[in-house]
């Protein structure tokens, strides 16, 4: 319940406005303009029309703040996620290019020598290959999000 009232505050928000501005102009009838009874609904239509549109128009406005935070909300969700993502294929960039310039390094070292360990040059290769599978794992990740290109930010 308290997750509702999170969400929609400034619906509710509105409505208690617009009741206590409706209750205020009914007041004002009857004490300002000392009308002879107090009408919470007004008799005279043109007053009646005026209140509903005004009211209706507070609650619209409400609604539509409530609207565009959460559409706000959902933004900086999504661009969250892009941040983490974005984040995440920097660092395994990273480890890639460590792991490859480890590679060519020990590669020039023992061009000098008469044996090569190529288990050696294997294993950096698997590394490598581990990386560069973890790097299409984040980026498949990245597709499976929802699409929020489309998304005017």
């Amino acid at each position: 319940m308290s997750t509702l009232f999170k969400n929609r505050k400034f619906t509710i928000a509105a409505f208690l406005a617009a009741g206590s501005l409706w209750l205020i102009g009914s007041s004002t009838h009857y004490f300002v303009h000392e009308e002879p009874q107090f009408e919470f609904i007004p008799s005279d239509a043109n007053e009646l029309w005026m209140r509903v549109i005004i009211i209706g128009i507070i609650i619209l406005i409400g609604v539509f703040a409530d609207w565009a935070t959460c559409r706000e909300s959902s933004i900086q969700k999504d661009c969250e996620k892009i941040i983490w993502h974005k984040e995440k294929i920097e660092n395994i960039e990273s480890e890639i290019s460590n792991l490859q310039t480890s590679q060519n390094m020990f590669r020039m070292s023992s061009m000098g020598k008469v044996v090569v360990d190529e288990d050696l040059n294997t294993l950096y290769d698997k590394a490598i290959d581990e990386k560069l599978d973890e790097a299409v794992a984040t980026l498949d990740s990245l597709l499976e999000m929802d699409d929020i290109t489309n998304k005017k930010i």
